[in-house]
């Protein structure tokens, strides 16, 4: 009687019983899914999905409902919400950034009937990498679940980049929608390094400073399941099964403003297998490419393709360096040294950087299984991959066929390491995979052979975060 009363086809109202200070428009986009229920069943599912949603945002302290009849014998029926408003959220503390840096943040959530929360962060000079922002986030956008403004500064460090620090000055809006968002915005970057005398003349022609007016694009649509069962979930809390994609679209100049006009494009995709009750094999791969617009456009160094150990394990850097630049170092070395003849000498530039590509390639496959001597411990787990993928520096279209030029390029890694599941005290990791892995660079001239690796860009034992995002580097 219960499957047949939930199968009954109905007409679903909504009353919501316990608003005083939160508008209506904040929750009327979860109150229209309920009414778009067809059936009972569908009601009620909707139902505990909205019921879910309204308390892990804050919103209300308790959320509860009952179904009631509107009318005897009509099909309507009345889906009753029961909430006990939350009261605006005031925040003050120091916390832990993703790059392990103290900083200072300011908020107050649901202020203004709930529709908007704001959020101030400051990252003190002590730190040399100071910054700071403002953000306004609307829960009533005009477009979207909710848009951010924000307005602010920032100072990122560079590994193995010809620069050290990047400052950005930005403005922005952002609009989330159910499986991306949106966002439009202006920067002005300036880039510096301490030994910029080492550099070749090409490489520092984007450390002037220079705007950056954009609109970009993001998609990721999850697909995945994970283990039900509570003892193997513990095992391996990551995806076993299923497929993941991200993508990254950004259009640069134009319209948008800026000193370059081109086009930014990635895409990254997963996807997994079980293998038995205890193991998983994933495949993932990842392509980009960047396009000037114009013909005089110039792609920034801070916009091109980076390939580094997140996609190829074990290595630093993939593809074009300062060490492939025709051009020689300007400065104190290059002045003091006397022309001996030998124009390769001359032109030697001694730092090596990434200086990044606009045409990118890398796939990874992986088992997964369960910490070996401790399978039960809810934190790790491990895997064992083989990795490869190339970075190249095109100028023509039809340079993207070339298979040889592909083929020298691929850099490969293999090795085994442990997959970080868990945080004590934070719990389950959502944004990627943090391993730690020993990994051996592999080349594929005249036969598969392990060569000896290169101090400089390889690292045979690594901990960092992989295969996470469609982000390059």
């Amino acid at each position: 009687h219960l499957k047949r009363l939930l199968e009954e086809e109905a007409d679903v109202h909504v009353r919501v019983s316990g608003l005083q200070r939160i508008d209506r428009r904040v929750i009327s986009k979860q109150i229209a899914s309920v009414v778009s229920a067809s059936t009972i069943g569908d009601a009620v599912r909707e139902a505990d999905q909205t019921a879910s949603l309204w308390l892990s945002s804050g919103l209300f302290r308790h959320a509860t409902y009952q179904l009631e009849p509107a009318k005897e014998l009509t099909r309507d029926v009345v889906v009753h919400f029961t909430v006990e408003e939350s009261r605006p959220r005031r925040s003050v503390g120091v916390f832990t950034s993703d790059a392990a840096i103290p900083e200072i943040r300011v908020g107050l959530e649901h202020i203004l009937g709930g529709r908007y929360s704001l959020q101030g962060t400051y990252v003190p000079p002590a730190s040399r990498l100071q910054s700071w922002s403002v953000a306004l986030t609307s829960l009533v956008p005009w477009f979207g679940k909710s848009t951010e403004y924000a307005i602010g500064a920032r100072t990122e460090s560079k590994t193995l980049h010809p620069a050290d620090v990047e400052r950005v000055e930005e403005i922005r809006a952002t609009t989330q929608t159910d499986e991306g968002s949106f966002e439009l915005g202006f920067q002005r970057r300036t880039m510096a390094a301490r030994d910029s005398f080492r550099l070749p003349r090409d490489v520092l022609r984007d450390f002037a400073t220079h705007g950056k007016g954009y609109v970009r694009h993001e998609v990721h649509v999850d697909r995945t399941k994970k283990h039900q069962h509570p003892i193997l979930f513990d095992m391996y809390p990551l995806p076993i099964s299923g497929y993941e994609v991200s993508m990254v679209s950004e259009l640069c100049g134009y319209l948008m403003g800026g000193s370059s006009c081109f086009h930014k494009w990635e895409c990254s995709g997963t996807r997994y297998w079980p293998l038995g009750p205890f193991c998983s094999f994933q495949w993932s791969a990842k392509l980009g490419s960047v396009a000037p617009l114009t013909p005089r456009s110039r792609v920034p160094l801070n916009d091109r393709l980076f390939l580094s150990h997140r996609h190829v394990r074990g290595y630093k850097s993939i593809g074009p360096s300062t060490f492939d630049c025709p051009t020689p170092p300007v400065g104190p070395s290059s002045a003091a040294t006397p022309s001996s003849g030998n124009d390769k000498e001359t032109s030697r530039v001694t730092r090596y950087a990434a200086t990044g590509g606009n045409a990118l390639v890398a796939t990874s496959a992986s088992l997964n299984f369960p910490f070996l001597p401790y399978p039960g411990n809810g934190m790790l787990s491990m895997h064992a991959f083989v990795d490869t993928g190339a970075l190249r520096s095109v100028r023509q279209a039809h340079e993207l066929l070339d298979g040889k030029a592909w083929y020298d390029g691929l850099r490969s890694s293999c090795g085994v390491g442990l997959v970080l599941t868990r945080l004590p005290l934070i719990g389950q990791i959502h944004n990627g995979r943090f391993e730690c892995n020993v990994s051996v660079p592999l080349t594929w001239t005249g036969g598969l052979h392990i060569p000896k690796p290169d101090a400089r860009t390889f690292d045979t034992l690594r901990f960092g975060l992989t295969w996470s995002s469609s982000v390059s580097m």
